[in-house]
């Protein structure tokens, strides 16, 4: 069966399921995937996003605040709090330009990627382990004083 045709099925099944009211109790019955279904090639779609353009001259406190903003709006909390409460204003000015594009590069990684190397829970690449900042940031994640961490004030 084409995958087409799998599509078309799918979207007319969940038409059916919405449209028709079940009793309380009730089973949906699904349909068996058959085996020469089963044995057909599967279709695996890959996205890549591109990265983001940057100004090739962007003056360095630009850079600098839109890190700042960058590192709080992450996506989710556990990777914020780390980045926002590590890479805070204060740390972000002592930066130099190398360091500061590493931010960045670090930036366009996954969310849970960051918080699992960071946390020591996956192994991180080897050209992250090399930035400037990052065994600061490893240490950072334990949270030896076992503070809670809220979002720094910008």
């Amino acid at each position: 069966m084409s995958l087409m045709r799998r599509a078309t099925i799918a979207m007319a099944h969940c038409r059916y399921f919405s449209d028709v009211k079940h009793s309380a109790g009730e089973a949906w019955v699904m349909k068996p995937i058959s085996e020469a279904e089963k044995a057909s090639p599967r279709v695996e779609f890959s996205v890549k996003i591109p990265k983001p353009i940057r100004p090739k001259d962007e003056p360095l406190d630009v850079k600098r605040a839109r890190l700042v903003w960058s590192v709080r709006k992450r996506g989710i909390l556990e990777t914020d709090l780390l980045l926002s409460t590590f890479l805070d204003k204060q740390r972000l000015a002592g930066f130099g330009a190398v360091a500061l594009q590493q931010v960045d590069d670090l930036l366009e990684e996954n969310d849970w990627d960051i918080y699992y190397w960071t946390t020591g829970a996956k192994a991180p690449p080897p050209e992250i382990k090399d930035y400037e900042f990052w065994a600061d940031l490893v240490e950072h994640s334990k949270n030896k004083r076992k503070t809670i961490l809220r979002m720094p004030d910008l």
